[in-house]
């Protein structure tokens, strides 16, 4: 139970006796099963991610059903909880936990739009959270921070907000990133700058990498760099081929964008 507390903070004085009735309705461990061990992500700005199903991995035993007015207080605390660009519905365990109770999460979240958070469908169907607060200047400072999970938040929630990338003035935030991977240039190194380039590009959902993943993230580092191409694309590959995910990236947009370098090696 106090992985589950933890997980979800819940602070006993808050919920009183109530904790315990919510956290043992969460899962009906049977024969006293341990808890599996959690999945941990862990991003480049340091903030850890327990995913709720990984909690649920090793338990035999089945979830019960919970109460509307309990299965509401808990969404509600995830929600507020969930990092942005997270898949809500796996993050929440929202199918087996909370589906059976307060229904599809899509519905859920149209109905009670007074809980001040913003959330994107994207077209295959997946729920993220955005930022709630989400402008040039947070975007800016994320860059020149080297948070790459609030730098990739930012710029989906920013589109979200302007309605589409159509709408969304990109040119504006090509030149915002440019002069904010200058400042991260000059407090870090290269290379640090070209591992945040990358980290961010890969945290954002995948239809928006092609465009302004490249657009924003790529071009715009090549640009604060100022050493020419070619010196660039060695850059990203020496930091990028150290990571499977990153160097699938680079050979992706190396094919698309026509970088020898990156497809052949």
């Amino acid at each position: 139970l106090s992985v589950l507390r933890n997980h979800y903070n819940i602070q006993e004085e808050s919920w009183g006796h109530r904790e315990d009735v919510l956290l043992k309705s969460l899962v009906d461990r049977e024969g006293g099963q341990e808890y599996g061990s959690a999945n941990i992500d862990s991003h480049s700005d340091g903030d850890v991610v327990i995913h709720s199903s990984a909690l649920l991995a090793g338990c035999s035993g089945r979830v019960q059903s919970l109460s509307s007015l309990d299965a509401s207080a808990l969404a509600l605390n995830l929600l507020k909880q969930a990092p942005p660009l997270t898949d809500l519905s796996e993050w929440m365990n929202w199918e087996m936990m909370l589906e059976p109770s307060l229904g599809k999460l899509s519905n859920y979240l149209s109905d009670h739009k007074e809980f001040g958070l913003h959330f994107v469908r994207l077209s295959h169907g997946v729920i993220m959270k955005l930022e709630s607060q989400a402008n040039c200047d947070a975007f800016m400072s994320a860059i020149a921070g080297g948070s790459a999970q609030r730098a990739a938040a930012q710029l989906v929630s920013l589109v979200a907000l302007h309605d589409g990338v159509l709408r969304t003035p990109t040119l504006m935030l090509e030149s915002t990133a440019a002069a904010s991977y200058s400042q991260l240039i000059l407090l870090t190194n290269n290379n640090a700058a070209a591992e945040f380039a990358l980290e961010a590009v890969s945290l954002l959902p995948a239809c928006f990498r092609p465009t302004l993943g490249w657009d924003i993230f790529i071009c715009q580092f090549e640009r604060a760099l100022g050493a020419g191409r070619h010196f660039c694309q060695s850059i990203l590959w020496d930091i990028g081929s150290k990571s499977k995910q990153h160097r699938n990236i680079l050979q992706f947009w190396g094919i698309v964008h026509d970088v020898k370098e990156w497809v052949e090696k």
